[in-house]
């Protein structure tokens, strides 16, 4: 079939791995031996080039035209570190070696120009002849420059200042098709720069312009559907990588030895012509042409004169030997000429009928596939790992963009067991479990049709198969009595995968429900039991499900999944449960006969995957989890950090420490991530060794038992802990006392602390042995008798004072008018008969505000916050059931002077600090809260009654001042600095009288706190800009060199980003402010040189 430069569909497309990615290409006349690589620049394709393609082609030459990184179908790393001249010069060299071509003729465009000259520098022996439109050639950087100084010489490259910015990204997947409309615009249309000067945006705001009339509808819709699912970020990176470019090349000579081709666009406004003038000076072999009245898109846009000098000069430097092939258009002859290509629909890959024919013999499908040559288009042949894009071939109804050919969904069964009446004779711990079956189905990505499948039972070794694992998998002794070993089960697995995907040269991505089963399950058993695993399930490339549908979830913010079950998920996306065997019939009643160890778990994630696929996202199934690549970066730079997750909520610093001394390790800094203040630690967290030797012993923990959870240990790396530094703090050093309520207890079974309201341990089930609530044996305070009154229980403590409160201190002074002065009691603490159907009657300690569910059949006690019964969901009544004083009076907590009843206070302080306030409704706010979050009432406090200036005490009852942040909080004494000790900020004190705003409510003025010079707003450490007005934060002397440890770090008081160490530096780069390691001369952030002299500023010898 002839190339119709107008249709993608009709070039050969072709995928490859090289240089850790996946890259497409465009391969042409793969039968010349005279080959050209095409390099395209941003925001274009491989298709820039569409007009060249057939020409050169019948010229007789071989044609291979790459997408670049970052680019449409190939992989674009998020990083930009992942980018770089070095970089994508090994791109190129993988795909040649690859097509096992020694040397190419390289022909660029734009940032390809760049490439190639680079390619020409950094690999002289692979690039015959180099030839570049537009772009001319820049010389070898010896000291680095960053682009705001580029820019100051070369004003007309300050566009890209704005490209590297997020505004820029974001701008661009918002108006995709009006950004190329005016990109690809007609050169005589004067719609001034890419960049407005005074809004500066690229589209919004702009009038809408038409496209290029020589630029097809076709072509321009490829074009917005590619950057549609890709985004823009991967070619925005290109923008970002100027340190890179630098380091991977600043070690050539300033030279280009090939013969070389200039071709000058006159109307270039991106890259005028005047840059190239003195090329000659480091091209000894350089020959210019000029296109007069052309633009940057010169290719297309007078490709007649591109062609033409393309074709005098590689005559002369790169003359083709044979006679030319030319295209031919009747189908007959067709047929000949590419005899290598396949009907997309006759391949056993495509097979819509049957997934069995892969195994077939394929003898009889030839005389149809003579027959289709006749009276079908062709699709391109796929000689890789990927299927093929919509665009490659329409007739393949290409369902989805996973950029896959093959998918292989794996499923595990392990031992398990439980004991909740005697936790000491569990047989199998969760270290110790053994895989006792396997299944796996290999599924064709482009329609989900499944090619194979098994089903592998394993017997285990060391761990017995108990009654609770069979009754939660429905494995019994029976099928595992003749069931191989796991080595067995694995090569049955690798055969499959060797046979269906492998040996056709093609590549494919695991599917998991959550990334234990590889990634700690399997891995951890064969290195106990000393197996060797292939690569691709030692370090494997995997979709995790319950990854994907977050992703999934971030494009549908109007669907709640309460779990990541498969039950729930296909009640959610209203797909039917499959069943094993017969157990399945279509029927959406058909799930509630499902028993769990009867559904296909398999079949089921398959229609999951094909729900959430059918949306098309450019980030759904898109971007598997790369382990091989994660510990291969590991490993190139030495790394000394791995990261942890899993761990238990209140591990503390000397728990890690032990564990990781027991195995023979010592960490030198430990780092635990917490998203925010106001929610728990993530459960994951960085740790830091000495020794890169250290760091790869401890992934050898992975899998490994700490406490009472299995923990992942996966490789990671100094720029991800500085990336992550905002939400990073170090591991307590003890555990965090437990808040204990009345009527509290803790299981004799277990020792697991239980609420109040439980009747039965939450973790063994073991009942709880009183029949009346006292306080549980860790101290909580005894509550009052079955059924007595708020007032009773007043009355019987010293000055009225609550017994279920003795000891608790009281919350400071709430600013609600509706509430009383801070002399008045807590709020009161009752206790009422609970009784639910079927049990014994039982005192529960009853807050002011708690409810009893009106339902007849529950009457559950539920707190107050709650709005549904906590056991039946029942919504909350209108009478709330709380059982009020029997007395109201103006002391009682909950009750105005007019004995009109609020809900109180909380009867015990939940981390009351300095501003926090009490709304009318009784919910406890945080200080910066300028509204309820229950009832949205408005923070009644406009203004502190005695506002608090900078250094005063907040809490103090004469409001006097003292030291700064002097809460005495984290153990600090009363009127001492956070955290016990006094420091300074780095950024200077704010100015005198400087007051909190309203609504901050005095929080302490942390280490790196700054307050903004213009708006006076405290901001905390992290930020460069201010929150409110946006002004950049001041830079002082200070930043540079600042003390070695903070005050409060070494207690865990030290809530703020990691400690800076000596000879660390803050960029004074105006509009960055980064942190950058000492090693560092060239900040992370804007590569703005480090100015300090000192030994450990830009000096040092890293």
């Amino acid at each position: 079939m002839a190339i119709d430069k107008n249709d993608p569909s009709t070039f050969n497309h072709n995928y490859v791995t090289a240089n850790g990615i996946r890259m497409h290409y465009v391969d042409e006349n793969a039968s010349s031996d005279k080959p050209l690589l095409l390099l395209h620049g941003w925001p274009d394709l491989w298709l820039g080039w569409r007009e060249q393609i057939p020409f050169l082609v019948d010229l007789g030459y071989r044609v291979i035209v790459p997408t670049l990184r970052g680019f449409g179908e190939t992989d674009a790393p998020y990083s930009p570190d992942e980018y770089g001249m070095g970089t994508i010069s090994k791109d190129m060299v993988g795909l040649l070696d690859h097509l096992q071509l020694p040397t190419v003729t390289v022909l660029s465009h734009d940032w390809g120009g760049f490439v190639a000259w680079r390619f020409a520098q950094l690999y002289p022996e692979r690039v015959v002849n180099v030839a570049s439109f537009c772009t001319p050639y820049g010389s070898v950087l010896k000291q680095y420059i960053p682009l705001e100084k580029v820019v100051e010489f070369l004003p007309n490259f300050k566009y890209q200042l704005h490209l590297r910015s997020p505004e820029a990204e974001k701008e661009m997947d918002e108006n995709i098709a009006p950004f190329f409309g005016r990109v690809f615009r007609p050169i005589k249309d004067s719609v001034g720069p890419l960049i407005d000067p005074e809004t500066g945006m690229m589209v919004a705001g702009r009038p809408v312009i038409q496209k290029h009339d020589a630029l097809s509808q076709k072509v321009f819709d490829y074009y917005v559907d590619a950057y549609t699912k890709r985004g823009a970020r991967g070619g925005l990176n290109w923008y970002k990588q100027s340190w890179n470019n630098y380091d991977q090349c600043k070690h050539l000579e300033d030279i280009v030895t090939q013969p070389a081709l200039m071709v000058i666009a006159t109307e270039d406004r991106a890259l005028p012509p005047a840059m190239s003038e003195k090329m000659h000076e480091f091209i000894p072999k350089l020959e210019k042409h000029t296109v007069a009245g052309a633009g940057h898109w010169v290719l297309w846009e007078r490709p007649d004169e591109c062609n033409d000098i393309l074709k005098t000069w590689l005559g002369k430097v790169y003359p083709v030997n044979s006679s030319p092939k030319l295209r031919v258009d009747s189908d007959q002859e067709e047929e000949n000429v590419t005899i290598n290509k396949k009907p997309l629909l006759d391949s056993p890959r495509y097979d819509q009928t049957t997934a069995s024919n892969t195994n077939g013999n394929d003898n009889d499908n030839d005389n149809d596939d003579q027959h289709d040559a006749m009276t079908m288009n062709y699709a391109p042949t796929i000689e890789q790992d990927t299927p093929l894009s919509p665009y490659a071939a329409d007739c393949a109804s290409v369902e989805t963009i996973v950029p896959y050919p093959y998918l292989v969904l794996i499923n595990m069964e392990v031992t398990c067991d439980e004991n909740p009446t005697n936790p000491a004779a569990v047989q199998v711990s969760k270290e110790n479990a053994e895989i006792i079956q396997l299944s796996f189905a290999i599924v064709n990505s482009s329609d989900m049709k499944v090619v194979d499948e098994q089903v592998i039972h394993v017997k285990p070794e060391r761990t017995p198969l108990t009654q609770f694992c069979t009754q939660i998998t429905g494995i019994t002794s029976d099928t595992l009595a003749s069931a191989g070993t796991l080595q067995d089960a694995v090569e049955i697995l690798d055969s499959a995968i060797q046979t269906e995907i492998l040996d056709r040269q093609l590549e494919f991505c695991f599917v998991t429900h959550g990334g234990w089963l590889l990634r700690i399950q399997l891995s951890r058993e064969a290195r106990d039991k000393k197996l060797a695993l292939p690569g691709y399930l030692a370090h494997p490339r995997m979709f995790d499900l319950k990854q994907e549908l977050q992703r999934w979830q971030g494009h549908h913010p109007e669907t709640h999944l309460r779990t990541t079950s498969l039950k729930e998920l296909c009640d959610t996306f209203q797909l039917p449960l499959v069943g094993h065997g017969d157990s399945y019939s279509g029927d959406s009643d058909n799930d509630k006969k499902i028993n769990d160890s009867d559904i296909d778990i398999l079949a089921t994630t398959i229609s999951v995957i094909r729900y959430l696929t059918k949306f098309r996202y450019n980030d759904v199934f898109v971007h598997p989890i790369d382990t091989a690549s994660d510990l291969q970066q590991f490993n190139n730079e030495e790394s000394l950090t791995v990261h942890l997750a899993g761990l238990p909520y209140e591990v503390t610093q000397g728990e890690l420490e032990a564990w990781f001394s027991s195995n023979g390790l010592r960490p030198a800094r430990m780092w635990m991530m917490q998203m925010t203040e106001q929610t728990k630690p993530s459960l994951s967290g960085f740790v830091v060794f000495t020794q890169h030797e250290d760091a790869v012993n401890a992934l050898l923990l992975n899998g490994r038992s700490f406490v009472d959870r299995v923990i992942e240990v996966s490789p990671s790396s100094d720029r991800v802990v500085e990336a992550a530094a905002a939400i990073l703090l170090p591991f307590p050093l003890q555990a965090k006392a437990r808040q204990v309520r009345p009527g509290d207890w803790n299981c004799p079974n277990c020792s697991f602390h239980n609420f109040a309201s439980r009747r039965h341990c939450f973790k063994c089930n073991a009942e709880n042995p009183s029949h009346t609530s006292s306080a549980i044996a860790t101290g909580g305070a005894p509550t009052g008798p079955a059924g007595a009154s708020g007032a009773e229980l007043m009355a019987n403590t010293p000055n009225g004072t609550p017994s279920s409160n003795s000891g608790l201190p009281p919350p400071p002074p709430s600013s609600s008018s509706t509430l009383s002065s801070s002399t008045q009691p807590q709020a009161y603490t009752s206790t009422v008969a609970h009784h639910t159907p079927g049990s014994h009657h039982q005192s529960t300690p009853f807050t002011s505000g708690d409810w009893i569910c009106a339902s007849a059949t529950c009457g559950f006690l539920n707190y107050s916050s709650r709005a549904q019964c906590l056991k039946c969901g029942s919504y909350r009544p209108n009478n709330t059931g709380n059982v009020p004083p029997a007395t109201p009076s103006s002391q009682n907590a909950g009750f105005t002077s007019h004995h009109q009843y609020h809900p109180p206070r909380p009867h015990h302080p939940a981390n009351f600090r300095p501003g926090d306030w009490f709304c009318s409704c009784g919910f406890q706010n945080f200080a910066s809260r300028m509204s309820c979050l229950r009832c949205l009432a408005p923070n009644p406090a406009s203004t502190p009654s005695q506002p608090p200036t900078f250094g005063t005490a907040v809490g103090s009852s004469d409001g006097s001042v003292a030291s700064l942040g002097s809460y005495g909080y984290d153990n600090g004494a009363a009127n001492a600095s956070y955290g016990g000790n006094a420091y300074t900020s780095s950024y200077g004190t704010p100015p005198a009288g400087n007051t909190m705003a309203p609504g901050t409510g005095g929080h302490g003025f942390r280490i790196g706190d700054w307050y903004c010079p213009n708006c006076n707003s405290h901001n905390f450490a992290s930020r460069f800009q201010c929150l409110k007005c946006h002004t950049t934060k001041p830079y002082t002397q200070a930043q540079s060199n600042p003390a070695t440890t903070y005050s409060g770090a070494a207690t865990g008081g030290y809530r703020g980003p990691p400690p800076m160490k000596s000879g660390d530096w803050v960029c004074r780069n105006a509009v960055c402010g980064f942190h950058n390691f000492a090693k560092r001369t060239y900040c992370g952030k804007c590569n703005t040189p480090n100015p300090d002299s000192s030994p450990y500023g830009a000096t040092a010898d890293y």
